[in-house]
């Protein structure tokens, strides 16, 4: 289910920034998760082609083209909460976890994007570090 409303992603660390062309007719939230889809940066979303690149810095919505607008993206460490996956199997300190939907991480692979490394684990959901640079090592 997309985002409606604006999230309150907490960073701890240096964040960095960077500016991604958005795909055409998108709204992405700020504190949502972004991903790259063919090149193009989107809200995050349970499929197995996704880039996770950050955090969205501020809300923009891109009614134009693709590239018409561009979103600032903040890549650090967040913290997100775990989806059902969690409660069952919490993931190790470095291991991958995957998006498990807009604000969401999940330990299930199946289907699913990587959306970073765990950093820490903190109740329902873990500290994440997601970057460009880290997406494309992954």
């Amino acid at each position: 289910m997309a985002l409606t409303a604006e999230l309150n992603t907490p960073a701890r660390g240096i964040v960095e920034q960077i500016a991604l062309p958005m795909k055409a007719a998108t709204k992405i939230y700020k504190g949502d998760l972004v991903v790259l889809a063919d090149g193009f940066a989107i809200p995050a979303a349970v499929d197995e082609d996704l880039l996770a690149v950050g955090r969205a810095h501020a809300t923009v919505d891109n009614a134009g083209a693709d590239g018409a607008l561009s979103i600032t993206v903040d890549q650090g460490v967040f913290f997100w909460n775990g989806d059902s996956s969690f409660s069952s199997s919490p993931p190790d300190i470095a291991a991958a976890v995957y998006i498990g939907g807009d604000g969401l991480v999940s330990t299930t692979s199946t289907n699913n994007s990587k959306a970073g490394v765990v950093e820490g684990l903190e109740g329902a959901g873990a500290w994440v570090r997601s970057s460009l640079t880290l997406s494309t090592l992954l």
